[in-house]
């Protein structure tokens, strides 16, 4: 397997949206143009990173009571499915993206 030149820079791209610090697209894009197409698949995963970040509450209040269901149980069973399904989601575009950085 050879290693391109631009793979350093990538993956301080990747590094970047992995510790959650903001990318700069424009520069990243004007600096890398040959690796535009890993940079859109990076970019889709930063994205879905930053959902992942805001839907997790920073920290739950002194008082929160964990016995006491937040919702019906039917809405639990609707959703439930949602999470793993975006895991998988996540799952796929990270090795979508680290397969089009190693070939």
């Amino acid at each position: 397997m050879e290693e391109r030149d631009d793979d350093g820079a990538l993956l301080k791209v990747a590094q970047a949206i992995s510790d959650g610090h903001p990318v700069d697209w424009d520069s990243e894009t004007t600096a890398q143009k040959d690796s535009a197409p890993e940079l859109s698949h990076l970019k889709a995963m930063a994205a879905l990173a930053e959902a992942h970040r805001r839907s997790r509450p920073a920290r739950l209040p002194d008082n929160f009571d964990d016995t006491v269901p937040l919702r019906p149980p039917a809405a639990r069973r609707a959703g439930a499915l949602l999470r793993p399904a975006l895991y998988g989601l996540g799952l796929l575009l990270l090795l979508a993206a680290l397969r089009k950085l190693l070939h």
